[in-house]
């Protein structure tokens, strides 16, 4: 029954973001927290960062370093990488 709140994501209008961890970190924790840190899903994540062109910036601390929408992009590609079907914004 709780399954549900695994395929919704909120996304506020600025994301808050962890300081201390890089985009790829963030890739990394959200997989963990939704127990899908496999091969398979960090290869799903790397071909979203692409699409989401933000490839380069994998490195970077997003807190610091994005813009709004970069934020709102990372996130998104979060989301969409552990399988949330359901995203919505405020």
């Amino acid at each position: 029954m709780r399954d549900y709140r695994k395929l919704i994501a909120v996304i506020p209008e600025t994301p808050v973001l962890y300081e201390e961890l890089t985009f790829r970190e963030h890739i990394e924790l959200t997989a963990q927290a939704y127990q899908q840190d496999t091969p398979e899903t960090m290869h799903r994540a790397m071909e979203l960062v692409e699409q989401f062109r933000l490839t380069k910036q994998l490195d970077w601390f997003p807190a610091y370093f994005f813009q709004k929408g970069m934020k709102q992009k990372g996130t998104h590609c979060l989301c969409i990488n552990v399988g949330c079907s359901i995203i919505c914004g405020r």
